[in-house]
């Protein structure tokens, strides 16, 4: 079942636990109405759990697309002049150069900026590993 069937389940098993729970009030039954309580109460954990489970469920779906883009990145790279170059121009993506380091060790496309004069010996400098 998807997360969010799962929440319109509980939020209807919510509305029927509200009748029941009026109709227990009409016939005065204290017992059914204790009863009641702690289900309404067990549904509404359900009902935060399965929004939890929702917002849960849309970040990953996220991050496995993120994941996705940066695997079909990655293999159009190639190494040219001391970084990763995009072999064809891509949509969202400079051509480079991008951090040799920070890809390889972390799986992470850091695009390296151009040093200033008297700083530019090697000519461009990865922001995050500083390399």
């Amino acid at each position: 079942m998807e997360v969010m069937g799962a929440v319109n389940a509980v939020v209807q098993a919510s509305a029927l636990a509200k009748k029941a729970w009026d109709l227990a009030e009409r016939l005065k039954d204290v017992e059914l109405r204790s009863c009641l309580l702690d289900l309404r109460g067990a549904l509404n954990d359900a009902r935060e759990q399965a929004e939890q489970l929702r917002e849960e469920n849309s970040r990953l779906r996220d991050e496995i697309r993120r994941r996705g883009d940066s695997d079909d990145v990655r293999r159009q790279l190639e190494l040219r002049a001391g970084g990763y170059h995009l072999r064809e121009r891509r949509e969202g993506y400079a051509d480079g150069p991008y951090c040799t380091t920070c890809m390889d060790t972390r799986g992470e496309l850091v695009l390296m900026v151009k040093k200033e004069p008297p700083f530019d010996v090697f000519g461009y400098l990865c922001g995050r590993c500083k390399r």
